[in-house]
């Protein structure tokens, strides 16, 4: 019975059509901490992200996402706060912040919600992480994925920055706002 019930699983996977997405230019990714002066917040519109997705016309399931953001790209308006971000991120040795879709964790279909497993590589450590996500069809050729993650620095081996002999202290967690826009177009993906 087992067997049967792989095999009906597997071919009804072949009538799957597979389409490979690319990030717009209009997709963010803000990156927003504390401090014991003030809130602070990095924003940056070039992240290069791809995605698979499987469809039969009705259903769709996610087949991989892979994301890549050049830490330079992050910007606060503030040239000395940047560089602070970029050292802190240890930018010249990691210049790149990656993740990639490790699986689909549940995906909620009327609410058009996905939570996805997915490997973060920050200042070159990894972490494997659950993201809760909206995913908003666009027009005819694209999706749209929104959402908020709380992370912490230590996580990722990062020590919150302090400066002025430690009176200005960085708090250790972090809020990543994202919102993607995928559409059909040039295929080739982001490498990791």
């Amino acid at each position: 019975m087992k067997t049967i019930i792989a095999l009906i699983t597997l071919l009804s996977f072949f009538n799957y059509e597979k389409v490979e997405l690319r990030s717009a230019n209009n997709s963010s990714i803000t990156v927003k901490g504390t401090s014991t002066m003030h809130d602070w917040e990095l924003t940056s519109s070039q992240m290069d992200a791809s995605a698979v997705i499987l469809t039969d016309g009705q259903d769709i399931k996610v087949d991989s996402f892979v994301g890549i953001l050049d830490v330079t790209s992050l910007k606060s308006g503030k040239d000395q706060m940047d560089k602070n971000a970029y050292k802190t991120l240890n930018y010249k040795d990691f210049p790149q912040i990656k993740f990639s879709l490790v699986k689909v964790v549940k995906a909620d279909k009327e609410n058009q919600k996905v939570i996805g497993l997915f490997n973060v590589e920050i200042s070159g450590n990894s972490k494997e992480v659950e993201i809760e996500a909206a995913a908003i069809p666009v027009e005819n050729d694209g999706v749209q994925i929104t959402g908020t993650k709380e992370l912490k620095m230590t996580d990722f081996g990062i020590k919150p920055p302090s400066f002025m002999l430690g009176a200005l202290k960085t708090g250790n967690e972090i809020t990543v706002d994202f919102d993607i826009h995928l559409h059909v177009g040039n295929t080739s993906a982001p490498h990791l």
